[in-house]
């Protein structure tokens, strides 16, 4: 079995490499784990989970929109930062995923991974 710490670690692991700067494989491949550590974490999280048993999806919305919506809904402050991480997040990850033609720069690798580790270790432990 493998946690969304585990998914977390490897990607703080890819930013160790030498070399990071200059492969756009691996920055991408830190932006889509980290943006995956945190949404297992909070998919799992029992301050997320009460809630979403009774949220209905609607047909036409995909997976990761229905979350976002289910989580939009949940009154608490943690929850409601953590989901705009999510959802910067999302974005970072959908441009390193399908924009091939894009650079991505390192800082934004660290930037996905740190908001990551910070949704995880210190807004929803």
């Amino acid at each position: 079995m493998i946690t969304a710490k585990d998914i977390l670690a490897e990607a703080k692991d890819l930013l160790g490499f030498s070399g990071v700067g200059t492969c756009e494989t691996r920055l991408r491949t830190v932006i889509s784990r980290s943006y995956y550590a945190a949404y297992h974490h909070m998919l799992a999280h029992n301050r997320v989970t009460r809630h979403a048993a009774t949220e209905p999806k609607k047909p036409t919305t995909g997976t990761h929109q229905a979350f976002f919506d289910c989580l939009a809904n949940i009154r608490d402050r943690d929850v409601d930062l953590a989901r705009q991480i999510l959802m910067r997040l999302y974005k970072y990850r959908k441009r390193a995923d399908y924009m091939l033609e894009v650079n991505l720069p390192t800082n934004k690798a660290r930037r996905c991974c740190r908001d990551a580790e910070n949704l995880i270790q210190v807004i929803l432990p």
